[in-house]
């Protein structure tokens, strides 16, 4: 029972964790996760909030610098066609 209960406090973040980083590659703007939990899951979910953070700034002043924007978000977004 003790063991059930182990692998579902680690599995379950991990599983959150798999989805998050497999969404931000389909929507950069997608909701932070949680950070709460064990410690570990906590600042792995921090590390996470930090590099969606981070690669939103990135691009955003990249766009902005090349003066495309709001053609730059878009593709992104997937608004337009691939």
């Amino acid at each position: 029972m003790r063991r059930g209960i182990s692998e579902r406090l680690l599995t379950r973040p991990l599983k959150l964790l798999s989805s998050a980083a497999d969404e931000l590659g389909r929507d950069l703007y997608r909701p932070a996760l949680a950070e709460t939990g064990p410690a570990e899951v906590g600042q792995a979910a921090r590390a996470f909030n930090t590099m969606q953070q981070r690669l939103v700034h990135m691009i955003e002043e990249y766009a902005c610098h090349n003066g495309h924007a709001d053609l730059f978000r878009e593709r992104i977004d997937g608004r337009i066609g691939q």
